[in-house]
Formats: structure tokens, C-alpha cells, sequence
């Protein structure tokens, strides 16, 4: 008999299987968001990026400071 053991608890109703999807997608999920947000705000001109308090140096930290917050 297999076991499987994990150092999260799986919801009431949640399936090993599913907790298992969610653990390998969600480094993908934070990826894809991360390059969502470091395109978006790369693509402003500087002058954009003062208007919003960023400079250029500051994109990819705070893109993936939002995509981990996801």
C-alpha cells in the first residue's frame, strides 16, 4: 500500500492528486505573473515609471515581489 505524506494539510474534500497539481502549477503561476508585470511596466518609457514612483533598476524586484504575493 502506498502512502503519501505532505507537510501541508489537504482541505476537507481535497484530493491528494489535486494538492499535488497545485504544488507543480503554482511556481508556474507566479512565472507567467511575474513576466506579465515585468513586460507591462518595461514597456513604460521613463517618464511613466517616474509618474508611478518606479525607476527602471526597480522592475524585475517589484515584479517579483507582486508575483510571490499572488
Amino acid at each position: 500500500m502506498a502512502f503519501i505524506s505532505s507537510s501541508r494539510a489537504v482541505a476537507f474534500g481535497q484530493s491528494p492528486s489535486r494538492v499535488l497539481l497545485d504544488a507543480v502549477l503554482a511556481p508556474l503561476r507566479r512565472w507567467s505573473a511575474y513576466r506579465v508585470t515585468y513586460r507591462a511596466l518595461a514597456r513604460l518609457d521613463d517618464q511613466m515609471l517616474n509618474d508611478i514612483g518606479l525607476a527602471r533598476g526597480q522592475i524585475e524586484t517589484l515584479s517579483r515581489t507582486l508575483a510571490s504575493n499572488r
